[in-house]
């Protein structure tokens, strides 16, 4: 088996769980912001969330890989990699989702 096949399987399931909690982290984040005082479904409550989102998972991932030694190494580099690419995927989920809604006749606004 070459070494490309061989890492895929560990590298496609590292890949369902950290997408599985950034999802689960940011529906999680977005109903509780939704629920307090100034926050409405609009751009800044879904930039707040998906700030969450990729904290919370990155936080999550780190403490369950190396205890709590993470706090101490590598947590800055991957939360830097993995903190723009989580905002950019849900503001434009949620932009998208608005289009469509409008689209289909329901005013969100």
């Amino acid at each position: 088996m070459s070494p490309l096949a061989r890492g895929a399987p560990p590298n496609l399931f590292r890949a369902v769980l950290m997408n599985a909690s950034q999802l689960a982290s940011y529906d999680f984040s977005k109903a509780e912001l939704l629920k307090t005082k100034g926050f409405d479904d609009n751009i800044f409550c879904h930039l707040a969330a998906s700030f969450a989102a990729s904290t919370l998972g990155v936080i999550r991932a780190s403490f369950e890989a190396e205890g709590s030694k993470f706090m101490i190494k590598g947590w800055v580099p991957v939360w830097s990699r993995l903190q723009p690419t989580t905002i950019v995927i849900f503001l434009t989920f949620e932009q998208q989702k608005n289009i469509v809604d409008r689209r289909r006749g329901k005013e969100l606004f």
